[in-house]
């Protein structure tokens, strides 16, 4: 298991002051937007901060829905394809890389089960695969084929995690955002739909009582970066991991998928508590 990922220390994900949207603490880095953009970067506006708040909220309502994670490393990149449910807090996928397998991932750990070779025990990896069928591929696979674990300092796990961390049963605040350095950065083209990007606001500093200052951690725009649409979906997200050269990045893709994300193999992550009963009813 430790074979699959190397060994890179993780970018931290802090909670800031903003209506805790996420930011990552470390320093800023580029992304590749559309050219002809007349307005500068700026801190965001009013109306862009009230949009900017919807984003989480629009993965939470649009889940579950599938989901591709972008890891990558000095020689390689790992691929993920999967599903995630930020009202089940839980998301399957396959990953493609050091043989392929399924993931299954919450906010406290990931379980794993790799693809064996032809003729041997375990899921057989047959080209590329629908995201909607890594949820049956999860739901069938024997509890002994998974090795659950939980989070480590990988470049695959940070991703892992920052993508439990996207989706808010409701919208930020928008005057903290505005407030807490927020700022738009340009517009990006996907799939030939044009989205606003926004860098997130750094974390706070603390004062002696521990509570929040005003000030910034650092100056300089966080590496965070959110593509929100013009109606307030999150499209993408990108964050620079250190010592990588490429952004990692997480695209939502179908949304409101029909199919139950499983519950195995969660409760079997040393310290996670076993699900609800019922829990999967939600979906």
């Amino acid at each position: 298991m430790r074979s699959l990922m190397r060994r890179i220390p993780a970018t931290p994900v802090m909670l800031t002051a903003a209506g805790s949207l996420l930011a990552v603490a470390a320093a800023g880095t580029a992304v590749h937007l559309t050219g002809g953009a007349s307005t500068p970067p700026h801190r965001v506006t009013t109306a862009e901060a009230q949009r900017f708040a919807l984003a989480r909220l629009s993965r939470f309502e649009a889940s579950p829905a599938g989901i591709e994670i972008t890891v990558p490393l000095r020689d390689r990149t790992i691929g993920v394809e999967g599903v995630i449910d930020y009202r089940g807090h839980h998301a399957v996928g396959r990953f493609d890389g050091a043989g392929g397998g399924l993931l299954a991932w919450d906010g406290s750990g990931v379980g794993v089960a790799l693809d064996q070779p032809s003729g041997q025990p375990g899921p057989q990896k047959e080209g590329a695969r629908p995201a909607r069928l890594a949820l049956s591929d999860a739901a069938h696979m024997p509890t002994s084929d998974w090795v659950p674990r939980r989070y480590t300092s990988d470049p695959l796990d940070s991703m892992l995690k920052l993508s439990m961390l996207l989706g808010r049963d409701r919208p930020e605040n928008a005057q903290l955002l505005a407030q807490s350095g927020a700022r738009w950065t340009g517009t990006a083209e996907i799939g030939g739909r044009t989205y606003d990007v926004f860098a997130a606001p750094r974390p706070t500093a603390h004062s002696g009582n521990g509570q929040p200052s005003a000030a910034p951690l650092r100056t300089g725009d966080s590496p965070l970066r959110f593509f929100v649409s013009a109606d307030g979906e999150l499209r993408r997200v990108t964050t620079q991991l250190p010592g990588q050269a490429r952004l990692g990045v997480i695209d939502f893709t179908a949304s409101r998928l029909r199919h139950a994300v499983p519950l195995a193999p969660w409760s079997q992550v040393p310290g996670t508590p076993a699900p609800r009963a019922g829990q999967e009813s939600r979906n």
